[in-house]
């Protein structure tokens, strides 16, 4: 009875290790995207997105089916990130992102950030971000522009 005990403490202690683990490289990930978002540092914010990026064709007024290279994001930076998606990105909190259960078949510890950037009577446009983990690390992985 007691090795029985002690195997589920230990589960779950070790699962909460990795989710603290899991969360702090979320966390650390999200504060270094934010910071790179306010001070413009585009080479700072292509480091956090993986390439190619997919679903970014909104922002560039083309369709790729092999995705934006980081070229042409850098080239198209400001379609992205304007001032007013640079301010609700800084001054957004972690506690706004979400789990996504949609894409931890493709990215482990899924996440996605919404933000409203207009809300009209008629119309409603947010832009997505969607994070996941590439080769152990949190990347931008989808931008999608919602209108």
């Amino acid at each position: 009875m007691k090795l029985i005990f002690l195997i589920i403490f230990n589960f779950c202690a070790l699962s909460c290790f990795i989710s603290n683990d899991t969360n702090q490289e979320l966390e650390e990930f999200w504060i270094d995207f934010k910071n790179s978002i306010y001070n413009k540092d585009i080479e700072g914010v292509s480091k956090k997105i993986e390439f190619p990026l997919r679903e970014a064709q909104i922002f560039v007024g083309r369709y790729d089916e092999n995705g934006l290279r980081k070229d042409e994001f850098e080239k198209a930076y400001s379609n992205f990130f304007n001032t007013k998606v640079s301010e609700l990105i800084a001054n957004s909190s972690i506690t706004q992102l979400s789990e996504d259960s949609t894409n931890t078949h493709l990215y482990p510890n899924a996440y996605k950030l919404i933000l409203e950037l207009d809300k009209d009577e008629d119309e409603e446009s947010q832009l997505i971000l969607f994070l996941g983990k590439v080769n152990g690390e949190y990347k931008i992985v989808y931008i999608i522009l919602a209108e």
